[in-house]
């Protein structure tokens, strides 16, 4: 089974998360004109008015000199031009900010994760790599009080990588990463571990990603592709037993509904001696119409209650299908089933059937264990009849005329 993979679609929400905060400005390190540009700036963007934005900031782009007040300025010129998806403005734009170097750690970091955002949008993996783990160095706290980089910058990062196809490496590359993310996070968010567990999946750790799907399913226990794919992975390492309980507790919340689903189920059970339980899967999947009803579904039916010893059951719906079909072997079969467990009634039954639709040899058989069957079960009438047929027919003559003398023994002695 396929793992499900990163999807851009997928990132997108995953970073609709507010990257830009507002701007705690200090009267020591800008001055007055620029603290009052900025300021205008952010009620403006706040307004919705971004092609305002980007014309008012114009002469600050490009004469402030380098420092925070530039900074501040590309920072909300950068936003401007995302709000108008003109990406590649955005990313000159915020690119030229982040290389000034102006903020501290979390606030440069901040920056990293707003222009990788943009990085990402656009497919320049390599770039969103880079500028990631360089904020992310910049960023790994030296001592104690230093402050913890987001949990998202590591995601960001092992997307990068994992969204990347020419990297032979790159589920390899993310795991640490999202890991990471999930340990330093106070609620990871499920898309990292459907993430980490479909990169465990590609290096294939199965037992890692058996882990992190059992994560998932805890989250989300009604997720059928969940389920499944923990069944798949515990198949990958061997596990049918552990995979036979996933499957049945997944059965169990009723999310095994399909045919391939159920008939994996019930091989699984049959497989690890529950014969019984197999049947009774299928039956239940054949009522309720997730099973097709065919003749090769039928026989799986049958085989099932064959080898969980329910030898009359099993009889039962080997004739039933061989009525469906017209096939009868099935009914032979059927036949010899019933006289195992000495089950003459339905031997008989079975019999009756043979005896209008066999050809010669099976019913002149089923003529003869009729005519037995009668006798056991002391309908002695009915058993003449069943051998006076078959003495009428040359493989069966001899042995019929010998039951008829014996009955016809019984009658004088009586």
């Amino acid at each position: 089974m396929t793992m499900c993979k990163p999807k851009f679609s997928s990132l997108m929400v995953l970073l609709a998360v507010a990257l830009f905060s507002s701007v705690a400005l200090a009267e020591s390190t800008l001055s007055e004109r620029q603290y009052r540009v900025i300021e205008s700036l952010q009620t403006v963007l706040a307004d919705g008015n971004f092609r305002q934005v980007i014309k008012a900031s114009d002469s600050a782009a490009r004469e402030w000199s380098e420092g925070l007040g530039l900074v501040l300025v590309l920072q909300l010129r950068g936003q401007a031009y995302q709000q108008l998806d003109d990406e590649p403005e955005a990313i000159k734009t915020l690119a030229r900010a982040y290389s000034l170097k102006q903020f501290d750690g979390s606030r440069q970091i901040q920056l990293a994760m707003q222009l990788g955002q943009l990085y990402l949008s656009t497919q320049q993996w390599l770039n969103a790599r880079q500028i990631l783990t360089d904020a992310l160095d910049q960023a790994t706290p030296e001592n104690s009080e230093a402050q913890t980089p987001p949990a998202l910058a590591y995601v960001m990062l092992a997307l990068a990588w994992q969204l990347d196809d020419s990297q032979s490496a790159r589920w390899l590359q993310s795991i640490p990463l999202l890991n990471t993310a999930i340990a330093i996070a106070d609620e990871p968010m499920e898309f990292w571990l459907t993430s980490l567990a479909s990169g465990q999946y590609q290096i294939q750790d199965y037992a890692a990603a058996e882990a992190t799907l059992k994560q998932l399913i805890a989250r989300s226990p009604e997720s059928k592709n969940y389920w499944l794919q923990l069944a798949s992975m515990q198949q990958l390492q061997s596990k049918e037993r552990d995979q036979l309980a996933t499957l049945e507790l997944a059965k169990q919340r009723g999310l095994i509904d399909n045919e391939n689903e159920v008939l994996l189920l019930a091989q699984l059970q049959v497989m690890l001696g529950v014969p019984e339980r197999a049947a009774r899967t299928l039956q239940a999947a054949l009522q309720s119409e997730q099973l097709t009803n065919n003749l090769d579904n039928q026989r799986r039916i049958a085989i099932a209650l064959q080898q969980g010893r329910d030898y009359k059951n099993a009889a039962a719906q080997l004739l039933q299908t061989a009525k469906d079909t017209g096939d009868v072997s099935l009914a032979v079969t059927a036949l010899q089933l019933e006289l195992v467990d000495g089950h003459c009634e339905g031997a008989i039954t079975v019999a009756d059937w043979l005896i209008q639709f066999a050809d010669a040899e099976n019913r002149a058989k089923a003529l003869m264990t009729a005519g037995q069957c009668a006798v056991e079960l002391k309908q002695k009438d009915k058993a003449r009849v069943y051998f006076q047929r078959a003495q009428q027919l040359p493989e069966t003559t001899n042995s019929a005329k010998q039951w008829l003398d014996y009955l016809q023994a019984l009658a004088d002695i009586e």
